[in-house]
């Protein structure tokens, strides 16, 4: 790797560590050469405090937490100010920590050769990026580049070297596929403008005809606030894995709304952490809402819930994010616009967690099944009526099965055999077996004889 130092920074006299707070966290000795404090008077300070930042405290651009390069004035312990030249470049440990390298020249050093060993520090933090790290000069040519630009694009050391953003050979896209012209490329707007460019997406064709997806950084190079820039640095990092999947994703997406239309159901997608959700507009249109006028949260389904059918969903939807239940399935009333009450299917699985196996996110859909609920209800209804009118149709049975059959009658007094055997009145009979109840009188054959 050709030498990136020699372009970004003349020598290195100091380097150490800040953390995302701009705290110190390493010192070491040539720092403390260069700067009169000790390990145990600089570890843990905050660096803008300790050094002072000249001549413009809050234009310092390291508060920017981006790559940048610049001049300025620190405090050397004995109250002297110091000319310096700063190189920063943020890192990420492999923690996930966010730290920061901070390298500090003494303008009015030697400027060349380079020190051995500070140009090897130097080299090896660039080299150990995961980012692509690429340094272009004023007339936007490549002067060097470190492993990861080269892995990322495909091309050695040597091939990049004295290309530039314009060259016929990259034919960039944009995200939406049509051409990125070499003159809005991030490095040559840097350059062109003096300003920054950040998060700037592009495709990148490499040799073997494969598009390499890019996040893209460039930041101007300056040896003195008030100077014109001299170079620019770039730094990318591959994000084609994540445009792959985010594109699988997409396409799954589309799939899903798909199916979820012919089958008339609405769907949902829950961001857990934050209770944000993405309601589908048939979800919203199911309730007699447009999309619009529905938040996209938790609390939204919530509200819409039956309040006496809310505990028993909720206490479904903690018992599947707890991992008790494969899936979570649960059906329950929903208020529409118009005030009347739906029954719905609500059917949904954790698709996303963390590494501690807390649920991140969670996808489902619902199912209006109100006509299958009042189905079921009047099916409900017809079997106890039925029921019922069996159970009288038993009894009235059971009543004339009392009088079938024959029936021992005494010819002379009419007397009837019961079923234990004993003589018994008839009309004592009848009373006890039906309904009927005897009065008495004469007919007109036996009051024509009494008459008589």
């Amino acid at each position: 790797m050709p030498s990136t130092a020699r372009v970004l920074a003349p020598s290195v006299s100091a380097h150490f560590r800040i953390d995302r707070g701009f705290r110190i966290s390493t010192w070491p000795e040539r720092a403390g050469a260069l700067l009169g404090w000790g390990p145990e008077e600089a570890i843990g300070q905050d660096v803008f405090r300790l050094l002072g930042c000249e001549p413009e405290p809050d234009a310092e651009p390291l508060r920017t937490w981006q790559p940048c390069r610049f001049l300025s004035r620190k405090r050397h312990r004995d109250g002297s100010l110091i000319h310096t030249y700063v190189a920063f470049e943020p890192g990420v440990d492999s923690d996930g920590t966010d730290y920061g390298m901070l390298l500090l020249d003494r303008v009015d050093a030697k400027l060349d050769p380079l020190h051995a060993e500070a140009e090897a520090l130097h080299q090896s933090i660039i080299a150990g990026m995961q980012e692509g790290v690429i340094v272009q000069g004023r007339g936007g040519e490549i002067l060097s580049s470190n492993h990861a630009a080269e892995r990322i694009l495909g091309l050695s050391a040597d091939q990049l070297r004295g290309l530039t953003s314009i060259d016929s050979r990259w034919r960039p896209v944009h995200e939406d596929g049509s051409p990125f012209p070499g003159e809005d490329h991030p490095a040559m707007v840097a350059l062109c403008t003096g300003r920054p460019q950040q998060g700037v997406v592009m495709g990148v064709h490499k040799p073997d005809d494969s598009l390499a997806w890019i996040r893209v950084n460039s930041q101007p190079i300056r040896l003195a606030p008030a100077a014109p820039h001299h170079a620019v640095v770039t730094t990318f990092l591959d994000i084609t894995e994540e445009r792959r999947l985010l594109s699988e994703l997409r396409a799954q997406r589309e799939q899903l709304a798909l199916v979820l239309e012919g089958n008339d159901d609405g769907s949902w997608d829950w961001e857990i952490p934050t209770g944000k959700v993405a309601f589908s507009r048939r979800w919203a249109g199911m309730l007699g809402y447009r999309l619009e006028q529905l938040a996209p949260e938790l609390s939204t389904w919530e509200r819409l819930t039956h309040p006496e059918d809310l505990p028993r969903a909720t206490a479904a939807v903690q018992a599947h994010l707890a991992g008790h239940t494969p899936a979570y399935e649960c059906e329950f009333r929903m208020r529409h616009q118009n005030g009347d009450w739906l029954w719905i299917l609500d059917r949904g699985k954790v698709v996303q967690r963390a590494a501690d196996g807390s649920p991140l996110r969670a996808a489902g859909t619902h199912t209006d099944i109100t006509a299958r609920r009042l189905a079921d209800e009047a099916m409900q209804a017809m079997a106890a009526a039925n029921e019922k009118l069996v159970i009288e149709l038993r009894l009235a049975l059971d009543r004339v099965r009392t009088l079938t059959g024959l029936l021992p009658v005494c010819a002379w007094c009419k007397s009837v055999r019961n079923d234990q055997g004993y003589w018994q009145r008839l009309e004592e009979y009848l009373t006890e077996h039906t309904e009927a109840r005897c009065t008495h009188g004469l007919c007109p054959t036996c009051s024509r004889r009494v008459l008589d």
